[in-house]
């Protein structure tokens, strides 16, 4: 039996609304452990390790398969970096990971470098699937 395209494309709705509850309920749960309970990360790293592998999994392959227009991944990256280097400062200043300026220092250039290579590594999946058109 096949299905026709508006079944299927509401399977994919029901699939991503169900993604995106997923997503939040385990950030919120990791972020509920980490800063509220106050746990060590050995009690619930499985939890971080599912929680990365998904998405991951969902970012490499929303550009590999083209997903993403050029022009909108150059809009998400430009609210998305700054986002992501205050969250990594503030969470490494709560933690009690940075207690001088060179640590600051150091914290944001790591996360500067990680970045860019993940955009780098996002870059040549788009232009990858791009290329096979």
């Amino acid at each position: 039996m096949q299905k026709d395209e508006r079944i299927q494309s509401s399977l994919r709705g029901i699939g991503s609304r169900g993604f995106g509850i997923w997503y939040f309920l385990m950030l919120a749960s990791l972020l509920y452990r980490q800063f509220y309970l106050q746990q060590p990360i050995e009690q619930y790293w499985d939890l971080v390790v599912i929680f990365f592998i998904g998405v991951i999994f969902v970012s490499i392959s929303i550009f590999a398969q083209g997903a993403v227009q050029e022009s909108s991944t150059i809009r998400i990256f430009k609210w998305m970096v700054p986002t992501i280097l205050i969250t990594v400062v503030a969470v490494n200043y709560l933690l009690g990971n940075i207690s001088s300026i060179t640590q600051l220092v150091v914290t944001i250039i790591s996360a500067i470098i990680g970045l860019s290579l993940a955009m780098l590594i996002f870059y040549f999946l788009y232009k990858r699937w791009e290329s096979k058109i």
